[in-house]
């Protein structure tokens, strides 16, 4: 005689069945799941590639993905008409991509919070917005004679200088702990959260710096990126005994005008002059005019700074003049 399952044996078959079941489905959900996980994330990384290269060619530094297609940087499929996301079936194409400049090349970062796709299923570029109009660039150079920083414009350095860069805003503030703000230059320097940079010149002679803020607030993505180079001066300021004019030398007056007709060549400009019987150029108060009035004869300290401090000085004997006793 044959015996079947009893009650129990068959309840127990079914809870070990649906536990077997459940697990398997889970497994399979869990695969599922990361196989379009890493799907999504070979297309991400395949759109910001060809985003990097476009960026390259053009300069542009803020896209939308169908531009990409457009000029043929991205390939669809031949059974494509839009670039879906694997992982929730959307639609990719009005989504933004946003480059970073760093050295010659450009890296790519894909906004996910970024869609703006009108009801015809055409991109809204109105919703994208390159502008430098509210943001300007200002360079401090600390000197060795002063304890505290100075704007200096043209933007010139020293070799060893202190140099502090900032960001003034013109219109809005720049708020970095909401906002992204990086800092990039062409000399490797990468900084972000900051509107401001400090560093020690080295010896690159020309050096470009970008400050780059950008702002995605649901409505609109806005970059905004200033570039300023600065340059390389550890020449002093050109001064020679031939430079120094004694206007009227030998018509008797009571006082002469002196001018002093140096130069600085390509560097960052003269910033003032002295004339006087200092015994060092340390501590005297230059002027920006370069025309002085004497009316002794004696010897003369003549000194010459530029913009970024460098400085150079001739002695200079003013003894075969005419003046009135």
């Amino acid at each position: 005689m044959k015996k079947g399952f009893t009650l129990v044996e068959l309840i127990a078959t079914i809870v070990i069945l649906s536990i077997v079941i459940t697990l398997s489905v889970g497994a399979l959900s869990r695969y599922t799941n990361s196989l379009r996980k890493k799907q999504h994330d070979s297309l991400i990384n395949k759109i910001e590639t060809a985003a990097s290269k476009y960026a390259f060619d053009t300069s542009k530094e803020l896209v939308f993905v169908q531009e990409l297609i457009d000029n043929g940087y991205y390939e669809l499929n031949d059974d494509e008409e839009k670039i879906i996301d694997p992982e929730n079936n959307e639609t990719l194409n009005c989504y933004v991509v946003e480059m970073e400049k760093q050295g010659n090349y450009y890296v790519a970062n894909f906004l996910k919070d970024s869609k703006f796709e009108l009801a015809n299923g055409s991109c809204d570029t109105n919703k994208l917005n390159i502008s430098d109009d509210s943001i300007r660039l200002q360079v401090y150079i600390k000197f060795d004679t002063e304890s505290s920083y100075r704007p200096v414009d043209p933007a010139y350095w020293q070799k060893g200088d202190e140099v502090s860069l900032s960001v003034n805003t013109i219109q809005n503030s720049v708020d970095c702990n909401k906002n992204e703000c990086l800092w990039l230059s062409s000399s490797g320097l990468r900084e972000e959260g900051s509107i401001r940079v400090d560093f020690k010149v080295g010896n690159v002679s020309k050096t470009k710096y970008t400050f780059q803020y950008s702002v995605i607030d649901g409505e609109k993505v806005t970059r905004k990126s200033k570039t300023i180079e600065l340059k390389i001066d550890n020449e002093k300021p050109i001064l020679r005994s031939e430079d120094v004019i004694v206007e009227d030398r030998f018509i008797p007056s009571e006082n002469k005008k002196v001018i002093i007709d140096a130069t600085d060549g390509s560097g960052s400009g003269i910033e003032g002059y002295y004339l006087g019987t200092a015994t060092n150029c340390n501590s005297v108060a230059y002027q920006q005019s370069n025309e002085f009035t004497i009316s002794s004869k004696g010897n003369y300290l003549i000194c010459v700074r530029d913009k970024v401090g460098n400085v150079n000085y001739i002695n200079y004997a003013i003894n075969d003049i005419e003046l009135i006793s």
